[in-house]
């Protein structure tokens, strides 16, 4: 059988987008799991379009905060949180050709948010 876990290794040595790789490896997943490796090379431009997609925006959104929070840390040009300016949560969609952002307020609860310190 081709499709074994070891079995395409070379194949990852050509396929070098972190896109194409992700979905690859789905549908190499997909057929050592039986779910159908012809229904999943069939999707995979899907795949790759969607997962190009998702990146984009979070590159939207990520640049957006000129702060270092949770999974939006940028310790070296942001090294801290900046609670006047984003404590809100940031929201982008595609719309019209291009990423669109928004925000919104964080609605306070029992606890205040506080800086995390480990």
């Amino acid at each position: 059988m081709l499709l074994t876990a070891g079995g395409l290794p070379w194949l990852f040595e050509i396929v070098t987008d972190p896109a194409a790789r992700w979905a690859l490896s789905t549908v190499i997943f997909a057929g050592l799991a039986g779910f159908g490796i012809l229904l999943a090379l069939r999707r995979l431009p899907q795949m790759i379009a969607h997962w190009q997609l998702a990146r984009a925006l979070l590159e939207v959104a990520g640049l957006a905060r000129k702060e270092s929070r949770g999974a939006h840390a940028r310790p070296h040009d942001y090294p801290e949180r900046d609670d006047d300016n984003f404590l809100k949560h940031t929201l982008v969609r595609w719309a019209g050709g291009g990423p669109e952002l928004d925000w919104k307020p964080v609605t306070m609860t029992k606890w205040t948010p506080q800086e995390r310190t480990y």
